[in-house]
């Protein structure tokens, strides 16, 4: 989790995250896009015009011409009807929550003995713990699900299906 994720989870924004789309990884692929970019930039062209052109033929093979007529990015920008708050309003968890302050190692105390590293991003707030089964608690930044905690191995996990094999 970024900084600026957690400014997002302040202001009610709810980050996606995407993974880029990756093409296929055999080893061909690899060695031809080496080679095309090698074309593209060595020797470099004699001016910018012309490396310029260099590099518009390897983006085109690359990648087919119609992602090249997507057009100007603000022209895909929308203003939104939300107004931007200066100031992030207080979050109060369900009282059935456990709350702990991450401190600045990016972890939080655990039975006053041990830490639990959550993300140094979130240093100096508050994260909720809801219990639900033994020993198994689930860890929200204000109403986002981080993970799952185990006390036994005091780790957060993002799925709980690895927790499920032992414990539940």
């Amino acid at each position: 989790m970024t900084r600026l994720s957690v400014r997002f989870l302040e202001h009610d924004i709810e980050p996606v995250y995407q993974t880029l789309r990756i093409q296929n990884k055999t080893a061909a692929t690899s060695e031809l896009h080496r080679d095309l970019k090698g074309e593209a930039i060595r020797p470099p062209a004699y001016n910018l015009r012309a490396q310029q052109r260099k590099l518009d033929l390897y983006m085109s093979i690359i990648m087919p011409p119609r992602y090249f007529r997507v057009g100007p990015r603000i022209s895909a920008h929308m203003r939104s009807r939300r107004k931007y708050r200066d100031k992030v309003e207080e979050w109060f968890y369900p009282a059935y929550f456990q709350i702990h302050r991450v401190c600045k190692n990016g972890a939080f105390r655990w039975r006053n003995t041990k830490w639990v590293m959550v993300a140094t991003s979130l240093s100096g707030k508050d994260v909720g713990l809801e219990e639900i089964g033994t020993a198994i608690w689930r860890v929200f930044f204000r109403q986002k699900l981080l993970g799952y905690f185990e006390e036994q191995t005091l780790r957060i996990q993002n799925e709980i299906e690895r927790l499920k094999k032992n414990y539940i």
